[in-house]
């Protein structure tokens, strides 16, 4: 009688023609087939229970000679992991976004559409869409324009920003930007490619790459160099041009100007003769001589050579036409053979 209740109370669950047997459904689909009851809020789960705490309870699926361990590690009652343990790779959600742990050497991996995305090596170390072991703390590698886009979203603060890189207790530089270096895929830089490009308000590149709306780059430092460049160093766009000096107002906004320029016209060593001479005049000769023309002149003095001394009070004036020397004592004559210096200034 007992054998005959038994076999009938697992009627409606096995399936003798599939050989396969059904938990909540009188339709199995597979060897082992467990299903919730539609409508039910009462959770579905399989146990696999192992009253130890101190001791291993494990799923395995095994695929010929691959097999996956689901499995809770527990070397005391303080310690609890649960993981993924195969001699091979174990994927989850293959379908769709996949997990690929490898053992051995304790490398993690993620992906999508059974490509793996993003991955992660023994020390830490992670790539995303790198064909290649990791090299850096994490290595972006990106077919699109932007690898990495970044918005602050951020409202009503005074002070945000889109990258904040730091670096403590050591050497070397928080952000490096290259475009095209001389070490991959062209040996050239391309023109118009730029390592760090900042944009200050909204108008976009194309609008300029240094805006009115703000600052693209600023830097302080209160010990060293706050701007540091070994290579050339370009401003455009504020009246620049070829011989031009950068001066800066009484805040520090930049300009390019030209240089001044040289007001002295002329220096010469002026000598007096019979034909310059009038009385105590001597008129001078030289390129252009305008009333505005500021002259400086002195006697010239030269015991080893042929020019006479001039010693009396001296002064300019202009003519009309020219400039002449003329001594303060009207009753003193100008002598033939003395030499003044002589430099002539242009106002600006």
């Amino acid at each position: 009688m007992k054998k005959f209740l038994i076999a009938l109370l697992l009627l409606p669950t096995y399936n003798a023609i599939s050989q396969n047997i059904g938990i909540g459904t009188s339709n199995p689909t597979g060897k082992l087939h467990v299903a919730g009851t539609d409508g039910s809020s009462d959770n579905l789960s399989i146990i696999v229970e192992n009253p130890s705490d101190t001791a291993l309870s494990s799923v395995n699926l095994k695929n010929g000679v691959a097999m996956a361990d689901f499995s809770r590690y527990g070397g005391t009652s303080n310690v609890t992991v649960f993981g993924v343990s195969s001699a091979h790779l174990a994927r989850i959600f293959n379908s769709g976004p996949i997990l690929i742990a490898a053992s051995g050497n304790s490398k993690l991996y993620f992906g999508t559409n059974d490509q793996i995305r993003m991955r992660f090596d023994e020390n830490g170390l992670g790539a995303i869409n790198a064909p290649i072991s990791p090299t850096a703390q994490i290595n972006i590698a990106s077919n699109l324009k932007d690898a990495i886009y970044i918005i602050n979203n951020t409202f009503g603060t005074n002070l945000s920003f889109g990258l904040n890189a730091r670096i403590y207790s050591e050497l070397g530089a928080a952000v490096v930007g290259s475009a095209r270096p001389g070490n991959e895929f062209t040996s050239a830089f391309e023109t118009g490619s730029y390592g760090i490009i900042g944009l200050a308000g909204n108008t976009g590149i194309g609008g300029g790459f240094f805006t009115v709306k703000g600052n693209a780059l600023r830097t302080s430092s209160d010990s060293g160099l706050a701007l540091h460049s070994s290579g050339k160093l370009r401003m455009q766009g504020i009246n620049e041009g070829e011989g031009k000096v950068l001066t800066s107002d009484t805040v520090g906004n930049a300009t390019w100007k030209s240089l001044p320029v040289n007001p002295i016209k002329s220096v010469f060593i002026h000598t007096a003769s019979a034909g310059n001479i009038t009385a105590n005049k001597t008129t001078l000769t030289y390129d252009s001589p305008l009333a505005t023309d500021i002259l400086i002149v002195t006697p010239n003095l030269n015991p080893n050579g042929p020019s006479i001394y001039n010693n009396t009070p001296i002064g300019v004036s202009w003519t009309g036409s020219n400039w002449v020397i003329f001594n303060q004592t009207t009753t003193k004559n100008i002598s033939v053979g003395a030499s003044f210096n002589v430099m002539v200034m242009k106002p600006q």
